[in-house]
């Protein structure tokens, strides 16, 4: 993909250093995280590992949580909407 463009390359850039600061942030106050939720992730997803659902799952302090991997072809990545 060749991008014509340079300030779409810092868009790109600037939406990933966001993805990142917001990674941490969640993160760095994951154990403040209290209300009931449903995590679903899919086994083919190829972005977010299994363990990184897995790590905040088991971290947050909801008492009612609920996590499970599951063939939903939807939750694939390479599935359009």
């Amino acid at each position: 993909c060749k991008i014509n463009y340079p300030w779409i390359t810092l868009i790109l850039f600037r939406t990933g250093v966001s993805l990142l600061d917001a990674t941490d942030e969640i993160n760095n106050r994951i154990e403040e995280i209290k209300v009931p939720y449903l995590l679903v992730h899919g086994d083919a997803d190829k972005i977010c590992e299994i363990a990184a659902s897995e790590n905040f799952h088991k971290n947050t302090s909801s008492s009612d949580k609920t996590f499970t991997v599951s063939i939903i072809p939807i939750l694939f990545k390479s599935t359009p909407l």
